[in-house]
């Protein structure tokens, strides 16, 4: 059960990388599951490591959530709008 409302939640498939939420890194592999609070203001991006990464990840996407893509350079600030950067 939980007790606040995660902004998102996460569940490593497979593979490995690394969470950096407020720029901690925080190691991820196979079966590792981490959810980020929503309105901290802090970003939460991760690194996928060399094999690639297979994610689980759900949430609710609030107003003021962007999502970005630095392989792309592109960033998503509302649903199906991606602009270059």
């Amino acid at each position: 059960m939980l007790w606040c409302e995660p902004a998102c939640g996460s569940v490593v498939r497979s593979g490995h990388g690394v969470a950096r939420p407020g720029g901690k890194a925080r190691p991820l592999q196979s079966g590792s599951f981490w959810q980020c609070p929503q309105d901290t203001g802090v970003g939460h991006p991760i690194e996928v490591g060399a094999n690639g990464m297979q994610l689980l990840s759900i949430g609710n996407l609030i107003p003021g959530d962007v999502r970005v893509y630095p392989e792309k350079r592109t960033f998503k600030p509302a649903r199906g709008v991606e602009l270059p950067y």
